[in-house]
């Protein structure tokens, strides 16, 4: 499969993980994802947020395999992370969905 390919179906492989990766969050936690829409002819991307009582989350992807990764400290209302990334596979899927779990966790 090219690159371009691969990195087609990261939105697709998202949505395949999240229902299991939510199921794991700990009590309290919302976490939503829904794909944004666009002109015709854009790209295609996706949002997930996740809020806690102490921390709030925000991922964008998109269907080049880019992802913004945004948390924020709801306390002190400064930002944890801001971070810009490239996923092309099920496991850089998984490993972002990791990361996201642990910055909620802290």
């Amino acid at each position: 499969m090219a690159r371009d390919e691969a990195a087609a179906v990261v939105i697709d492989q998202v949505f395949n993980e999240f229902e299991l990766w939510k199921a794991a969050l700990p009590e309290g936690a919302v976490a939503g994802l829904s794909e944004e829409e666009r002109p015709t002819g854009a790209a295609r991307a996706a949002r997930l947020d996740v809020e806690t009582a102490a921390r709030l989350v925000q991922v964008t992807i998109w269907d080049s395999g880019e992802v913004d990764l945004v948390v924020g400290d709801l306390a002190s209302g400064g930002v944890l992370v801001n971070e810009h990334r490239e996923v092309t596979s099920q496991l850089g899927i998984r490993e972002l969905l990791a990361d996201v779990r642990e910055a909620i966790v802290g």
